[in-house]
């Protein structure tokens, strides 16, 4: 019953109240609302104790030190800073738990404030709750990590390449696989400078390759992140090509509104194709889709993008109305997570458990 009631409350009133924050139109009370709706969607996650296959293991991390973390790739410097800058504060889990969530929130809502005025609102929360918000229950490190990656991409889109950077450096020292990001400058200025359609043909095509060469992408993990961490994801028995063509059937209405998206303006074809990217590599399943999740995500401003005008297609001649095409996607969006969360238990975030237990005297 908590659980119900507290993600039923999250998937209906959070799109809601992201959506009033940033349609206010007084700067000062639209910089407040951000802050209160990010503070606010960051209790659950806070409280969230044993919810989440990560969540233990980031308590343990932050209690007792990263000598207890049994993994191949060590701690990034940047999220040691903020367990050094918490512990400093004397902030307890929870404390620190808040401290993530709210960063990682805010600068998903301040990326949705920048373009707010070229997208459909309500369409880009509610993927962000439904698709990526529950994620943050589990890979709390990548989120946040992902959050400066995506403002990164919007900001590049925007012709701003050192801020970019600056987004990309960040996110890199939050979560390792935010390296993949820096990736983005070669297809922006490929699609500035090339012709658009041969840029977009050869990049989807790379990437098929990749994704269908588990080999030669897992070598291609290992040199850039330079651990052996996703390169054995990759190479894993579990990655099949059934598996990927499965996922694309599943994502095939999000790969079709980003193909739509490609014929608009520049900065909507660079988020949109960005963004197809992401979601090929995130077709790998599981903890192979990580990789892919710092490009797809991109998708919660390139669906409202797509989602704020009516798609126009052959030649003029043909259209659809946005308003259907919001209801159908946003009916869509509660399917993925219906299937992916409740049912899927994906980051085993149902049931809902919060607190740990008490420390010892």
């Amino acid at each position: 019953m908590l659980t119900f009631l507290v993600y039923g409350a999250i998937v209906v009133i959070g799109p809601l109240l992201m959506y009033f924050s940033l349609s206010l139109r007084d700067l000062v009370l639209s910089r407040f609302g951000i802050v209160g709706v990010s503070a606010l969607l960051s209790i659950p996650l806070m409280l969230r104790g044993f919810t989440g296959t990560d969540s233990l293991q980031y308590y343990t991390l932050y209690q007792y030190g990263s000598y207890l973390w049994e993994r191949e790739n060590s701690i990034e410097r940047g999220y040691s800073f903020l367990m050094d800058a918490s512990h400093a504060m004397r902030l307890s889990a929870y404390g620190f738990f808040f401290v993530i969530a709210f960063l990682t929130i805010c600068m998903f809502m301040i990326t949705l404030n920048t373009v707010k005025g070229c997208i459909n609102i309500y369409a880009s929360c509610f993927y962000f709750i439904t698709c990526f918000y529950f994620n943050m229950f589990n890979i709390s490190r990548q989120m946040l990590a992902v959050s400066f990656v995506i403002f990164g991409l919007v900001l590049l889109s925007k012709d701003n390449i050192i801020p970019s950077i600056i987004c990309f450096a960040v996110g890199s020292l939050m979560h390792v696989s935010a390296v993949i990001a820096f990736l983005s400058i070669a297809i922006y200025y490929l699609l500035k400078k090339c012709n658009n359609k041969v840029v977009v043909s050869v990049t989807l095509l790379i990437v098929l390759v990749f994704i269908f060469n588990r080999r030669l992408l897992a070598d291609l993990a290992g040199m850039l992140f330079n651990t052996v961490y996703y390169s054995g994801y990759f190479a894993a028995e579990t990655v099949t090509t059934r598996r990927i063509i499965s996922k694309m059937i599943i994502n095939a209405p999000l790969i079709l509104l980003l193909l739509l998206n490609l014929k608009r303006k520049r900065d909507v074809r660079f988020l949109s194709l960005v963004a197809l990217v992401g979601i090929f590599l995130t077709t790998m399943g599981d903890a192979t889709g990580r990789i892919g999740l710092n490009f797809s995500a991109v998708g919660i401003v390139a669906y409202g993008m797509a989602l704020q005008e009516d798609v126009v297609f052959n030649a003029g001649r043909s259209s659809i109305r946005k308003e259907p095409l919001t209801v159908l996607f946003l009916l869509y969006c509660f399917a993925i997570f219906m299937m992916n969360t409740v049912f899927g238990h994906y980051g085993e975030v149902i049931p809902y458990m919060p607190f740990f237990p008490p420390q010892p005297a």
